[in-house]
């Protein structure tokens, strides 16, 4: 590959990581904001499979734009590891494995959106005589969630920390060392959320984490994609 086409694919690549990292902060914010959260109606306060159908029936056409465009995100993320991989002076090295990861614990991730798309919606409308059938797609799509996150903040990890190796590398050291301890801890949460079946509720404490992540992948995305621009013709 010439030089100017790797420049060219590795802007295409960055540009893929800050628009799907803003993406995703809008989708998150959506969901907090929007979406909400179901009124419980079980013993102590307990959100049953029941509100929870009954909330997402209520709130579908909410529920379906912001899966839409977390599912849109995620494949520029895909789109952003593979085209990272490729970057000049990574390709072949670890950060060129790093970026590999991220693109397919993304292609795992989308699996995700396939169940919350299609399986939930039938789901949700026989949760009152059938909860098992909500129950099963809920723990599927949180299965695919904590293992395709592991990979990907695995992959964010090992790309940050190989950053300041790279010939021309974007961040700073420290930055890119930050960075990459803030995705080993938010894998490590994810990886102890799925082996111990702990769910949502563990793998929600790396959330501030992940906000900041994406904020950093903005920031990262910007400047990378400068950098190649710059670079292109050079």
């Amino acid at each position: 590959m010439g030089s100017d086409q790797n420049h060219r694919l590795t802007q295409a690549g960055a540009i893929s990581l800050a628009t799907g990292s803003v993406i995703f902060l809008v989708t998150i914010t959506s969901f907090v904001f929007l979406f909400g959260s179901p009124e419980p109606t079980g013993d102590g306060g307990v959100v049953t499979t029941a509100d929870q159908a009954r909330h997402l029936l209520a709130n579908s056409g909410i529920a379906r734009a912001i899966w839409i465009g977390e599912a849109l995100a995620v494949t520029m993320f895909a789109l952003a590891g593979f085209a990272l991989s490729r970057r000049q002076n990574a390709s072949g090295s670890l950060a060129g494995f790093g970026w590999l990861a991220v693109g397919v614990g993304s292609i795992i991730y989308l699996a995700m959106y396939g169940i919350l798309l299609g399986a939930y919606w039938p789901a949700a409308r026989a949760a009152d005589s059938m909860p098992e059938i909500l129950d099963a797609a809920n723990e599927t799509a949180v299965a695919i969630f904590l293992l395709s996150n592991v990979i990907i903040n695995v992959g964010l990890a090992i790309a940050f920390f190989s950053e300041p190796r790279l010939a021309v590398p974007v961040l700073p050291r420290w930055l890119a060392w930050i960075s990459a301890a803030m995705a080993s801890f938010a894998a490590c949460v994810s990886g102890y959320a799925l082996i111990t079946e702990g769910g949502m509720e563990t793998a929600l404490k790396a959330a501030p984490i992940g906000g900041l992540l994406f904020v950093l992948m903005v920031f990262y995305g910007v400047r990378l994609a400068r950098h190649s621009r710059f670079a292109i013709g050079s």
